[in-house]
């Protein structure tokens, strides 16, 4: 066994994941679609062909309002949104995670206690390794990753070791 942790995962460690996610996620919702910019630009060729520039000025200029709108509440509201729903979810009595945790990295494979529930993960199942703002997440595919806070680390040097041997085993593996 080359690294072990023993940590407990926090709901603010959860939330912080699924922020990372939705926000690094090619598919994020909070985007610009390019429908809507299809719309726009086939609105501003039929506006510019009818002579109508101040309509396309007052479009452009309400696009532009409602992308800095969209831009400044995105990461907010989509935070806020996540924590209702694991809320919601531990109201129910069953969090999405293991709060106790003890994670063991071998040379060839991953072993997860969590919770009292016990998970091998070969190398080769590990789709990416990703450092957010808080914490290493080791994803196994693309909703589900291992969660490392920095907090379970005892230095920022035994971090960056940790991160040097995960990504060499997750790229060696194919992940």
């Amino acid at each position: 066994m080359r690294y072990q942790f023993e940590y407990k995962l926090t709901e603010e460690d959860y939330l912080d994941f699924n922020v990372f996610r939705l926000h690094k996620s090619k598919n994020n919702p909070t985007g610009i679609s390019w429908i809507g910019l299809m719309i726009l630009l086939l609105l501003s060729m039929v506006m510019i062909s009818q002579g109508n520039y101040r309509l396309l000025w007052l479009s452009l200029g309400l696009l532009i309002l409602w992308v800095l709108i969209k831009v400044v509440t995105s990461r907010r509201y989509g935070r806020f949104s996540i924590k209702k729903q694991i809320q919601s979810i531990a109201e129910d009595g069953k969090l999405p995670f293991g709060k106790d945790n003890i994670v063991s990295f071998h040379e060839d494979f991953v072993f997860e206690i969590a919770d009292g529930n016990e998970s091998k993960t070969i190398y080769e199942n590990l789709e990416k390794v990703a450092v957010g703002e808080n914490a290493i997440y080791i994803y196994m595919n693309a909703i589900q990753a291992f969660i490392l806070p920095f907090s379970i680390f005892e230095t920022e040097v035994q971090r960056n070791e940790f991160l040097t041997f995960i990504k060499q085993k997750a790229q060696t593996h194919g992940g």
